[in-house]
């Protein structure tokens, strides 16, 4: 919730909301990709997904209720992407690394991949002239 990458996107929705709420207040989804929001704790553990979010209007205030479902899995060999002068700097990221190990091990079935749900809630408030 606190990810640079998310502030981004809901500082945006917020700015939405409290112009308009009776056009953005309603559900919606924010499309993120971890790697480019230098929030790199969360790319490794969750990289690319869509939160979904949902409102709920009262006189004073709008709830928003974000909502995460990520499969925890390997989709993609890293070590091999780019071009020759990127080999070897790409070949020995720990992180590249280790996703080839999970990947190897998933399509082997010695790993099986599962779902990482996270829900958090933020509240804003409107002004007088809005409610």
């Amino acid at each position: 919730m606190k990810s640079r990458g998310f502030q981004e996107k809901y500082e945006e929705l917020e700015r939405n909301i409290k112009k308009d709420p009776a056009k953005y207040a309603g559900s919606g989804t924010l499309e993120m990709d971890f790697q480019k929001t230098g929030d790199r704790d969360l790319f490794f553990g969750i990289g690319k997904c869509a939160i979904q979010y949902r409102c709920e209007r009262t006189t004073s205030q709008v709830s928003v209720f974000f909502k995460i479902k990520d499969p925890y899995n390997f989709e993609e060999i890293r070590t091999f992407e780019g071009d020759v002068e990127n080999f070897i700097k790409t070949n020995f990221s720990v992180g590249n690394l280790a996703n080839d190990a999970g990947f190897l091990s998933q399509a082997d079935g010695v790993i099986s991949p599962y779902d990482t749900y996270v829900s958090f809630q933020k509240i804003i408030s409107l002004s007088k002239e809005q409610a």
